[in-house]
């Protein structure tokens, strides 16, 4: 099952809802303190937070009703990216290099899943049209004969 572009948008696009809403609720846990004005200070907060969740959860059914699990589940992954990013600018953070190898993993392993998508090997970005993703491709895609003038393949090549 090829995955569509629709549906992997409106993955991304929870993703950073759900992101967003991390923050909102960080914020009203931090305005949580013993007295009953700091919990009505925090519910906006919290009451935001839950909202955006939900309407996070709404558009990913929407965008996993048509394509493959397989394939947008992972995407999900990327708010732990939006999420370290959020908590840096809004709660100062910090990063290390701990935290950006493991979102650099994140990346990798999302991009490896999305790699399985047909749609994905064959429009992926490419420097003149010769993509990374073809490595991974279990079919090999053929180059137009412009494309193969332009790159030789070993046994074309003249001594």
């Amino acid at each position: 099952m090829t995955t569509p572009v629709s549906s992997m948008l409106l993955v991304l696009l929870a993703s950073v809802i759900g992101s967003i809403a991390s923050v909102f609720l960080k914020a009203g846990a931090n305005r949580i303190h013993r007295t009953p004005e700091a919990l009505k200070a925090a519910a906006p907060w919290l009451i935001t937070g839950i909202t955006l969740f939900l309407g996070g959860f709404v558009i990913y059914t929407f965008g996993a009703r048509e394509g493959s699990l397989t394939v947008l589940y992972p995407m999900l992954a990327l708010g732990y990216v939006w999420t370290m990013v959020w908590s840096r600018l809004f709660f100062g953070e910090p990063l290390n290099k701990h935290k950006i190898t493991g979102v650099l993993l994140v990346l990798v392993g999302v991009a490896f899943i999305a790699a399985g998508n047909r749609w994905l090997v064959a429009a992926a970005v490419t420097l003149p049209r010769i993509s990374l993703l073809r490595l991974f491709a279990r079919r090999p895609i053929s180059l137009s004969r412009r494309e193969r003038g332009r790159f030789p393949s070993p046994r074309n090549r003249s001594a």
